[in-house]
């Protein structure tokens, strides 16, 4: 997902949960953007891997901005979600169910 300009309180609004909602407001407004992507990526990213796609309401699916954490509790086993890099201006993630195994990003430009 590219940084463009957004309709960030709207959106944040219908994505974040109340905790997350309270944490974002109190970003300074040019942070708001990035972050709200990175929520985003990272929800997309879950829903996907579980399979619900988008049928989950992202706002009852709590999530770091950053760095790699492990949802236990809401599916049915456990996820790893991972922020991909893939360059200035850009958000991703990736998530997956771990089973003996560790998830590692390699990124290639091409």
């Amino acid at each position: 997902t590219q940084n463009r300009p957004l309709f960030t309180t709207g959106i944040a609004r219908q994505i974040l949960t109340p905790v997350e909602w309270a944490r974002w407001q109190e970003l300074p407004e040019p942070v708001q953007r990035a972050e709200l992507l990175r929520y985003w990526c990272r929800k997309e990213a879950l829903l996907k891997a579980t399979g619900h796609g988008l049928r989950f309401p992202p706002r009852e699916l709590m999530t770091a901005s950053s760095g790699p954490m492990v949802i236990e509790r809401l599916f049915e086993q456990p996820y790893l979600i991972r922020d991909l890099p893939p360059e200035e201006g850009f958000y991703g993630a990736v998530a997956a169910a771990p089973v003996d195994w560790q998830l590692t990003v390699i990124w290639k430009a091409i």
